[in-house]
């Protein structure tokens, strides 16, 4: 795409990751991003074999001389969370007193122990260098963000957000989870906030709120920024429609020091933080590298220094790489929106498969619904639980249309015909179901 056909600007983040790898915003091309990403990658696995003594039996028969390019990858071993839940402080290559800050992570996706990570001064000086550019995408200078993210505790991620933001001359006004719309939206009032940022369900939950005090909250935004594993499109055109302005993505975890990719005016995907991170997609049963633009599993390596470096880190995210360069121009891969996790995908006996965007895309388009949560019991027939939680109480005829709308999938849709799964949908309205990220489709067996 040339200057003259291009419709939105560059992502900011492109002449960040030139700078950082050493050459011109003019210069930068998808050779110049992976050479600087090959060394960086040799001297990462250099580093922990030498200093960290996971790695150094991990990665025993990788010689970093014969990794000559970024083909080369499937000889390197992955990284997995089963590790960091097992061999976490043999994993470091810094000792304890260069350590700031530890993260123990329960999740769904590891058994046994938590998984903990270990992150230096440098690692989080990346992340707030990560933010700080970042930012630029969706607000300038003088713009005031809400932040409705977890900010209470030292390293969250609302704290460490704020910290990266205001470098770039935007005010940051953490606020924490919205437990009440009213409060909340009264706060970004008082704050005339320009722009928010959160999780996708407590901003759909303030796009519900009628009168003159929310109608004054989307006349003032800018921009709004969704976190989440995934963002099912009726959101956001629902928040887009309401408030009038432009819905951005982020994708990060805890792995990545918090901060992965940001979309950009185009929104095709993510642009990744290629200077600190370097990602593929592997086929999630046998690893191997897919084709370009394939779905498969994201996996990413750290290329900087730093306390915990991860060598092939299998995330369990499912995506691929956009196939073609980005609209707004820049040569940054794309990373498309995540879908669903490895974990995520349940099987409807011989009907096929859904996960938990498929019930997200069906339902979040009704009217009046701000939350829901899904569970599968698996048996002879299976049943799929699903409770909406609606701003108000008339949900008169909404657990008809739900039905209509689930019926629509085919795994749902033939499961149903053919006998072997049960809907039971329920409605009821109040507190949100669940107020954070990693939303999950719960499967049970009987």
């Amino acid at each position: 795409m040339t200057a003259a056909t291009r419709t939105v600007p560059p992502t900011p983040l492109h002449p960040w990751i030139a700078k950082k790898i050493g050459i011109s915003s003019e210069g930068l091309s998808r050779d110049a991003i992976a050479q600087y990403q090959l060394q960086a990658l040799r001297e990462s696995i250099r580093r922990v074999r030498e200093h960290s003594p996971f790695y150094s039996n991990h990665l025993r028969v990788v010689d970093p001389a014969r990794i000559e390019s970024l083909e080369d990858l499937p000889l390197i071993p992955f990284t997995t969370p089963q590790h960091l839940a097992s061999h976490a402080p043999r994993m470091l290559c810094v000792s304890q007193n260069d350590v700031s800050r530890v993260v123990t992570q329960v999740t769904s996706g590891t058994s046994g122990d938590p998984k903990r990570l270990f992150f230096s001064t440098a690692d989080q000086e990346s992340t707030l260098d990560f933010f700080a550019h970042g930012v630029s995408t969706v607000a300038s200078p003088g713009d005031r963000m809400f932040i409705a993210l977890p900010g209470e505790r030292p390293g969250s991620v609302g704290q460490v957000l704020a910290q990266g933001i205001e470098r770039s001359g935007v005010q940051p006004i953490g606020y924490g989870l919205i437990q009440d719309p009213q409060p909340a939206l009264e706060a970004i009032v008082r704050a005339d906030a320009t722009s928010i940022i959160g999780f996708p369900v407590q901003l759909i939950l303030l796009t519900r709120q009628k009168g003159p005090l929310a109608d004054r909250v989307f006349s003032r935004l800018k921009s709004i920024v969704l976190c989440s594993d995934y963002v099912s499109p009726s959101i956001v055109g629902r928040l887009g429609e309401r408030a009038g302005c432009e819905v951005f993505q982020h994708y990060g975890m805890t792995e990545t020091g918090l901060g992965g990719g940001i979309d950009c005016r185009a929104h095709e995907g993510y642009h990744l933080r290629e200077a600190d991170l370097l990602f593929e997609i592997v086929d999630p049963r046998t690893g191997e590298p897919v084709p370009e633009g394939s779905s498969g599993e994201i996996v990413f390596s750290t290329l900087l220094p730093g306390a915990m470096p991860l060598i092939r880190y299998r995330t369990g995210d499912i995506s691929s790489f956009a196939a073609h360069p980005c609209g707004c121009g820049s040569c940054l891969r794309v990373l498309r929106y995540l879908r669903t996790r490895i974990d995520g995908i349940v099987r409807i006996g011989n009907s096929g498969e859904i996960c938990l965007a498929d019930l997200e895309d069906a339902l979040f388009a009704l009217p009046g619904v701000i939350d829901l949560a899904c569970t599968l019991t698996q048996g002879e027939p299976s049943e799929l639980a699903v409770v909406l939680r609606t701003a108000n109480k008339r949900y008169r005829g909404l657990m008809g249309r739900a039905r209509r709308e689930l019926e629509k999938i085919p795994a749902v849709e033939g499961g149903c015909t053919a006998g072997t799964l049960r809907l039971q949908i329920s409605a009821t309205c109040g507190a949100l179901l669940f107020r954070g990220a990693k939303r999950r489709l719960e499967v049970r067996t009987p």
